[in-house]
């Protein structure tokens, strides 16, 4: 399992993408260019590749639970195998988040 993300972090590196990447966007679409078209498509593409990975880590981590045997579960294990799955899902999304603002902090 790789580093866990805050919420508070993937929070403000998403208002901080925002904030960077809004006005752009905008001027995006406000007059439309090859350049801004292939930019938001870019944007849109980010996101499914993501959404994509999150799910295939998911149903890793989900067939790791499954084929576990229940046996060697302690008393708390459900909550740690909620908060794995929820970890793996999430991962990709908030890696990525977080690159896009350290990258736009640098601009």
């Amino acid at each position: 399992m790789g580093k866990r993300h805050s919420p508070i972090d993937v929070g403000i590196a998403t208002a901080t993408t925002l904030a960077h990447r809004l006005p752009d966007f905008w001027q995006d679409v406000m007059s439309p260019s090859p350049r801004g078209n292939a930019a938001i498509a870019g944007l849109i593409v980010e996101k499914q590749v993501a959404f994509a990975q999150g799910m295939m880590s998911l149903q890793a981590e989900m067939l790791k639970l499954a084929f576990r045997p229940w046996w060697t579960w302690d008393m708390w294990q459900g909550q740690r195998a909620a908060g794995d799955l929820l970890h793996a899902a999430t991962a990709p999304a908030a890696r990525k988040v977080k690159a896009n603002a350290r990258r736009l902090r640098k601009r």
